[in-house]
């Protein structure tokens, strides 16, 4: 028994790490909960919370290994990161085996069929809030099979959440059936397979319906360059004009490419360019020389008149647009910052004395979006114009944030990232392939340019363009199409994962209710 278990527990942790990006296989993923049912069936469904909170602290902790190799952080730093991540990622897991076994302990395993239920409603939760995080989620493992995710641009990325956990408990059914001919499953055989067929094929032939189906009717096309500097994110503070020069060479490079915006990445260069004239006037004059609009991430600091009338910089994780022929900028400034790593969560407000004495530096997030209006030049006139929205590093795994931005009216989604601090792991690549999410979801092309890799070009469908090898100095020019309609999901949100929410909460309750009132029938 105890070896079985075994086999079972480490089964679940290898399919769930070879279901993510890089690897191909993320089919892996409508398996990886098979085991974790067994799990809890083998435990007479008494030990969910324990069991589940295992499996998620060593499936989770095995996939963001590589939070723990930061090269931007002291190593008490990343491993104190990388240790609250997955202690808190872990609940997930948990909560789910104890609901589950509550559920089985009254409808015994076909008690699973409410599984993609459950599941999909703490997905839902855990990517809200401060502590919101999306990336080691189920939809993340189906973003290399673009004709199966087609149909986010109607439930956003929760319904590939619940697609992937029905295969899974579909599957599981098939094999208790296939083992024991197990009655307590009243379906047959034949069924279940129609039904795991069904479930598979109809996403399937939508996507193809989708990707076969006239594209970008009515849209329009812009040029964009995305430069990939790749410098060492530490030098870069160390010899500060250094970056500068840098990327200021490649920009010039650029000139022969008719780009209508260039990208650089996040915090490009460490500059404040809202003080420093010098720099400004000379990033300002190499856009005139080719007409073109510059979009950066950048570091900034603001002043403002605290209440006790002393002033006081804070400072900003911003992305600016600078346009040829004007001589000031527009600014976003990041609005959601990462925990631990450039804030302290308000609710943690003891642990920030802690916090700053390891080097956690304390940004201050900005309060609202800002939508960049891209002008497109003919010669030295501006001919028309784009909606652009421009997101820092993490922000792109949040679809909520996202989706405000296209609403808003942006048809083009610009990511600034500088994923260097993982140089060597599976993070960039990971990072990178989550933007296929936000651009089906919203149908909006997205330019995604990272300091050392991977940038990218991506269409509305999904589909990636171009993009560069991880680790190298590139440009990377192309084009990319307007889609001008927005998507269900772009309009009205998280229904789906509403619904399927409130669903869960409604079973729960009456389940609750019925257990009350058995006691009270059958007193001990």
């Amino acid at each position: 028994m105890a070896s079985s278990r075994i086999a079972l527990f480490s089964l679940t942790i290898v399919l769930y790490f070879f279901s993510f990006p890089p690897f191909l296989t993320g089919f892996f993923s409508y398996f990886v909960l098979v085991p974790f049912f067994f799990i809890l069936e083998k435990d007479l469904f008494k030990s969910g919370f324990r069991t589940g909170y295992l499996l998620g602290l060593f499936s989770i902790g095995a996939f963001i290994y590589w939070m723990n190799w930061n090269s931007g952080a002291t190593q008490i730093q990343a491993t104190g990161m990388y240790l609250g991540t997955i202690i808190y990622l872990a609940l997930l897991w948990g909560i789910f085996g104890l609901v589950q076994n509550f559920i089985c302990q009254q409808f015994g395993a076909k008690g699973f069929v409410f599984a993609p239920f459950v599941w999909t409603s703490l997905e839902y939760l855990q990517s809200m809030g401060e502590l919101g995080f999306t990336w080691h989620l189920f939809p993340t493992t189906q973003t290399y099979y673009t004709p199966l995710i087609q149909y986010i641009e109607f439930t956003g990325i929760n319904g590939i959440t619940f697609w992937v956990v029905l295969i899974n408990v579909l599957t599981y059914f098939v094999i208790k059936k296939v083992r024991s001919g197990d009655i307590s499953i009243p379906w047959s055989m034949r069924r279940l397979i129609m039904s795991l067929l069904l479930v598979f094929f109809i996403p399937l032939l939508y996507g193809f319906v989708v990707l076969n189906s006239e594209k970008y009717s009515g849209g329009k096309s812009i040029q964009a360059a995305i430069i990939q500097p790749n410098i060492e994110p530490n030098r870069k503070w160390l010899e500060k004009d250094f970056a500068y020069t840098e990327i200021m060479r490649l920009t010039h490079e650029v000139k022969h490419k008719n780009a209508d915006v260039i990208l650089w990445p996040e915090t490009a260069i460490p500059a404040r360019l809202r003080v420093d004239k010098t720099k400004f006037d000379a990033i300002r004059i190499e856009l005139r020389m080719q007409w073109t609009t510059l979009i950066t991430g950048i570091p900034d600091r603001k002043t403002t008149m605290h209440a006790d009338g002393k002033p006081r910089g804070h400072y900003y994780n911003s992305i600016y647009m600078i346009r040829p022929d004007r001589g000031g900028f527009v600014s976003y400034d990041k609005t959601h910052l990462v925990p631990f790593g450039e804030f302290v969560p308000s609710f943690l407000f003891f642990m920030k004395e802690m916090a700053m004495d390891v080097g956690i530096p304390d940004y201050y997030a900005g309060d609202s979006i800002n939508i960049f209006t891209l002008p497109l030049f003919n010669d030295t006139l501006q001919a028309d114009s784009v909606k652009v929205f421009a997101v820092v590093c993490l922000e792109s795994i949040f679809p909520q944030l996202v989706r405000e931005g296209v609403q808003n009216g942006a048809r083009i989604l610009a990511i600034v990232t500088n994923d260097a601090w993982y140089d060597g792991t599976f993070a960039p690549i990971q990072h990178s392939q989550i933007a296929v999410l936000r651009a089906v979801e919203n149908r909006v092309s997205v330019l995604r340019c990272a300091n050392s890799g991977v940038s990218a070009i991506i269409d509305p469908y999904g589909n990636v363009l171009a993009q560069t090898q991880n680790g190298t100095q590139e440009i990377l020019a192309g084009s990319v199409w307007i889609q001008p309609q927005e998507t269900f999901f772009t309009c009205n949100g998280d229904v789906f994962s509403i619904f399927i929410s409130i669903l869960t909460f409604i079973l729960l309750l009456v389940l609750i209710i019925l257990r009350l009132r058995s006691f009270r029938s059958h007193p001990a």
